[in-house]
């Protein structure tokens, strides 16, 4: 029963993903107003399915057993601790030794040669010209991996060691070197890039979250421990960006960071690093409540929820060692797999930096106030409202999308806007105050051109906002309008002659530009819509032969 309904949320959260992106992108103005009851309903159904854990685990009465007399005669277990809740097994060692490694001894103008599936096995340390590209990288690597594969696949063949560099190679496999276990490594040969630099770099940087992820990790009754993560994901790197799209101090990917934040064209709170420990700490937990165990939580991080529940309904147990070892999926890959070691190669790393790096500086703690945007405004407004300029801003806040600096969008309302901690507070209300009186001059100084844009604006919302545009243009409002000729036209009755024909002709360049027309003799687009070219008329379908007639003649 436990099993079962674990499997039926899971199930649950995965078809909710696709089924909520395709009803939001596709579902329309009706699916954007039920959007929000689709997801509490989908929530709903999979919080009773995890609420019907504990009842099936405790309603099934069994009688008692001698077995279970004797475990009630045991006293209660100690408190769990980090030992307990983060093991450390003695399999996993070699692994963990190789990530220290890794973290302290070489950095990113070095890296090993080694085997994937045994990571004690480090056939070369290979370093680079720190002047050298990253193509002449690649080569030199490839070239490294192949000298590699060959010597194995030699080895392989049960051929005797030709010099003193094979026999170097099979004295690491020691009893292990059989040709078989050989000829599989020949395809297992990996290249790891040194990360001490960067590590060294993180460690420096970590004192600015440090005390704000702790305070964090403690509210959700989360392990400490569980601070050393964005080691692994970032070296604590608010703006760091991964090959595959993953953002941010903790590294959630877009999808999966729309369960926790606010991302959109305006605002991406995966690149703030305090709304990302919120986010990471409640996914942290919900990977714990659904798997019951810290090491497949953590390694759930970068595999999710849903591989880890697969691989140990697959094997039938909860051990790490085993799943690492013995599970095997297209997705379970290298990272997947050493996730939990690097982890606690960096907890290692982070618990004691002196021993591995010296004595290192430490950023202190960023002091800002935070307050609420009562409505949308521009970046412009906001820095004239409250006395900061824009840079600031831009570092107080990571979140803002560049299209915010720009110009191009509003800060939304209900951001949390951060501001530097100064003895002067600005509350919402007067911030509100401020930019109710100044917003329309702020946003109209954004933009040296003025006219220009002023015209622009009014040309793509019609001829109702003409007004604005001649009030602008100083030059438009002066020109005169050529009065129409009242006189007779012979070879039209009840129409005016050749010079009305003519008149009438001037006083459409007035109205035209009125539309959308020439202002300060720059040529702006109107609103209507754009007649095709015949050609473009012909490929969208819609191309109707015109009668032509002589000209003079009328229609």
């Amino acid at each position: 029963m436990l099993r079962k309904n674990l499997r039926l949320a899971v199930k649950l959260r995965m078809l909710a993903e696709p089924v909520l992106t395709y009803y939001s992108v596709w579902g329309g103005r009706f699916a954007r107003k039920n959007l929000g009851f689709m997801k509490q309903l989908f929530r709903s159904i999979a919080l009773v399915c995890l609420a019907a854990i504990p009842v099936a685990a405790t309603a099934a009465p069994t009688e008692a057993t001698p077995a279970d007399a004797a475990s009630a005669a045991i006293p209660a277990a100690a408190p769990a601790t980090a030992d307990t809740m983060l093991p450390r097994p003695a399999a996993l060692e070699p692994a963990v030794q190789f990530w220290i490694r890794v973290y302290t001894e070489i950095t990113t103008d070095a890296g090993f040669i080694h085997d994937q599936q045994n990571l004690s096995i480090v056939y070369e340390t290979l370093h680079f010209d720190a002047h050298s590209s990253s193509r002449e990288r690649e080569r030199q690597v490839d070239a490294e991996k192949a000298r590699f594969h060959d010597m194995l696949v030699r080895l392989g063949h049960a051929v005797p060691p030709a010099n003193d560099e094979e026999k170097r190679v099979l004295a690491l496999w020691g009893a292990a070197g059989t040709p078989t276990r050989l000829a599989v490594a020949a395809d297992d040969v990996r290249f790891q890039l040194g990360q001490a630099d960067r590590f060294r770099a993180g460690l420096i940087r970590a004192g600015v979250w440090q005390q704000d992820i702790a305070q964090v990790l403690a509210r959700e009754g989360l392990p400490p421990q569980l601070a050393a993560l964005p080691h692994v994901e970032s070296s604590f790197d608010p703006a760091a960006y991964s090959k595959v799209g993953a953002a941010g101090l903790w590294q959630f990917m877009r999808s999966t960071g729309r369960r926790f934040l606010h991302i959109n064209s305006a605002v991406d709170e995966r690149l703030d690093p305090f709304r990302e420990t919120e986010a990471a700490a409640q996914l942290l937990a919900y990977n714990y409540q659904l798997l019951g165990s810290w090491p497949l939580a953590i390694t759930a991080y970068n595999h999710g929820a849903a591989g880890m529940l697969r691989a140990r309904e697959e094997l039938g147990t909860d051990d790490i060692v085993r799943i690492i070892r013995d599970y095997h999926s297209p997705s379970f890959g290298f990272a997947s797999r050493n996730f939990y070691v690097s982890f606690l190669a960096a907890l290692t790393v982070s618990q004691h930096p002196q021993r591995y790096f010296g004595n290192l500086p430490h950023r202190s703690e960023q002091q800002f106030a935070e307050l609420r945007m009562p409505s949308a405004a521009s970046v412009a407004a906001i820095s004239a409202a409250v006395g900061v300029d824009r840079g600031t801003l831009q570092q107080l806040n990571p979140a803002l999308r560049p299209a915010v600096w720009r110009g191009r969008r509003t800060v939304p309302a209900g951001y949390y806007l951060r501001l530097p901690a100064t003895g002067d507070e600005i509350t919402a209300s007067l911030l509100a105050q401020r930019l109710g009186h100044g917003h329309a001059v702020l946003v109209a100084a954004t933009d040296t051109h003025a006219p220009r844009a002023a015209a622009g604006l009014a040309a793509q919302r019609g001829s109702r906002d003409h007004r604005l545009q001649r009030r602008l243009c100083p030059r438009r409002r002066s020109r005169p309008r050529a009065r129409p000729s009242r006189r007779a036209d012979p070879r039209r009755p009840g129409h005016g002659g050749a010079r009305q024909g003519a008149g009438r002709a001037r006083d459409r360049r007035p109205d035209a530009a009125k539309r959308g027309g020439a202002c300060c003799h720059r040529r702006v687009a109107p609103p209507a819509r754009v007649r095709r070219d015949p050609a473009s008329r012909r490929r969208h379908g819609r191309h109707r032969p015109r009668r032509h007639r002589a000209r003079g003649h009328p229609a």
